[in-house]
C-alpha cells in the first residue's frame, strides 16, 4: 500500500485558488467530519477497503478538499455540499494558501469567516447606546416598543 501522491500547488495556482476561495466560488474544507461528509464518495473510493490504519497512511499527505460549488450534488448533507469530484489539497499547501485567503480578505475589507466588513466593525465600536442583543441599555429584552415604553 503506497501513500497517494498528492502534488502540490505552484504559487500561481495558489493565488488563483485564493481569489476563487475569497470570491466564494470554490468550497474548501481541512475539518475531518467536513471532509468525509462534503467528500464521501471520493474518499470512500479512495480508501475501499483498507484498514483504518492503512487508510491514514494513504491520506498522511491530505491537508484540504476543495471543488467548485457548481459541482455540488443537488442534495446536501447537515448543510453542506456533495461532491462527486473534488480536489485535494497536499497538507503543506493549507497554511500557505490560508495565509493568502486572509491577506485577499484584508484588502477587500471583509471576513469571510464572520462576514464582518470594516464599516460594521466601525459602526460597533462607534459609541452606539445598543448592546449586543439589539436592546437599548437599561431595557430588558422583549420590552414594548418604544411607543408604549414608559417614559422615566
Amino acid at each position: 500500500m503506497t501513500v497517494l501522491k498528492i502534488p502540490r500547488m505552484s504559487q500561481e495556482f495558489l493565488n488563483r485558488l485564493a481569489r476563487r476561495i475569497v470570491r466564494r466560488e470554490v468550497w474548501i474544507t481541512n475539518q475531518p467530519d467536513s471532509l468525509y461528509l462534503a467528500f464521501g464518495l471520493i474518499l470512500s473510493a479512495t480508501i475501499d477497503g483498507l484498514s483504518n490504519n492503512e487508510a491514514d497512511k494513504k491520506l498522511e499527505d491530505l491537508g484540504a478538499m476543495w471543488e467548485t460549488f457548481t459541482q455540488a450534488l443537488p442534495r446536501g448533507i447537515n448543510g453542506l455540499p456533495i461532491f462527486a469530484s473534488g480536489h485535494m489539497v497536499h497538507k503543506l499547501d493549507v497554511e500557505p494558501l490560508r495565509l493568502e485567503v486572509e491577506r485577499l480578505e484584508a484588502l477587500i475589507g471583509e471576513n469571510l469567516t464572520t462576514g464582518d466588513t470594516p464599516e460594521a466593525r466601525d459602526d460597533d465600536a462607534g459609541g452606539s447606546d445598543e448592546v449586543p442583543g439589539g436592546e437599548p441599555e437599561g431595557v430588558a429584552p422583549g420590552s414594548p416598543p418604544d411607543e408604549k415604553r414608559p417614559q422615566a
